[in-house]
């Protein structure tokens, strides 16, 4: 009876063991942000990308959307191994469904670009906005506000758009399929079919994004970015 508690016992072990080791293994990689020359800083910029420019946001309750044909970020910069890069996003060139002007302000809000990836080879994007404050969009006499919150997905790809690593981007393909939560305000909502709030909005769009070298505040050379998977013995 002792001999069978005994290998019991030690199976017991056994199996929590390797349980431990798989669960290390499952642990031991993930993806990060690199930049070249390797250990660079840089710049991050983000622009539409000119193979599918249009960045559309559209409301699943009454089918209305905003679509802005420019796309630009400020005050984003990245290391070498960084795990996630934030931008202010600044939207140009905007028109409505209903055939008008539109527009896009972000009041200080701006994108987190999570590097980490899952199973689908989406990465969360992070929206965040300081205390009180929330972007906005109009359409004609309806305001809707996007405020703090945390979506899916970004599809990273690697482009080489010349021979050496400085020409090395990234685009950022994003696909928030009703997937947005935003309140509206406004006399025309009511009559456009948008409730005072919501969650299924959807916002799509394709990225590039760019480093300029960062000599002390000014701008230097293109820095090449990718997307990698880098063990944890690898990181600093």
């Amino acid at each position: 009876m002792k001999h069978n508690l005994k290998v019991l016992a030690l199976s017991v072990l056994a199996v929590t063991a390797l349980g431990a080791i798989e669960a290390q293994g499952a642990q031991a990689s993930f993806d990060t942000l690199r930049t070249f020359p390797a250990g660079s800083s840089a710049f991050v910029k983000a622009e539409a990308d000119p193979s599918e420019p249009n960045q559309v946001l559209t409301l699943t309750t009454g089918g209305f959307s905003t679509t802005c044909k420019e796309f630009s970020t400020t005050g984003s910069t990245a290391t070498d191994r960084s795990t996630e890069v934030t931008g202010e996003p600044h939207f140009g060139s905007c028109t409505t469904s209903l055939g008008e002007g539109g527009s896009w302000l972000s009041h200080g809000c701006h994108f987190k670009f999570k590097s980490e990836t899952g199973a689908s080879e989406l990465a969360p994007i992070g929206f965040v906005c300081p205390s009180g404050e929330q972007s906005e969009t109009q359409y004609s006499g309806c305001t809707l506000f996007f405020g703090s919150q945390t979506f899916n997905g970004a599809h990273y790809a690697n482009v080489q758009s010349g021979a050496g690593e400085r020409e090395m981007h990234l685009t950022v393909t994003i696909k928030a399929e009703m997937d947005l939560a935003y309140t509206s305000q406004g006399p025309s909502c009511a009559l456009w079919g948008i409730p005072a709030s919501g969650n299924q909005a959807t916002y799509l769009g394709k990225l590039a994004l760019k480093g300029v070298e960062d000599k002390e505040g000014i701008e230097g050379e293109q820095v090449g970015m990718t997307m990698e998977t880098l063990s944890t013995t690898e990181m600093p």
